[in-house]
């Protein structure tokens, strides 16, 4: 089933700690996860676990940002990459 979610990130980098970061997206059946930031950049990562129901974890390295294709197919093909 894809649904919106909360999203958190696995980072050493960048997350200050005690801050909480979180972004909005949409989990697919195919475990990948679309995230949109406050200003409207879309990346696309595989899902590392869910934390609660609405909350999944992605790694902030594994990001899938420079595959426009695989963005488009799971737009079009509700999560599914039909490449």
């Amino acid at each position: 089933m894809t649904k919106r979610v909360d999203i958190e990130f696995l980072s050493d980098r960048w997350t200050p700690e005690g801050i909480e970061y979180r972004e909005k997206g949409v989990l697919f059946n195919s475990g990948k996860v679309i995230s949109i930031d406050d200003i409207g950049e879309l990346s696309v990562y595989e899902l590392a676990y869910m934390k609660s129901d609405n909350l999944a974890v992605v790694e902030e390295d594994a990001a899938i940002n420079y595959d426009r294709e695989l963005l488009i197919n799971l737009i079009i093909n509700d999560g599914g990459d039909l490449r």
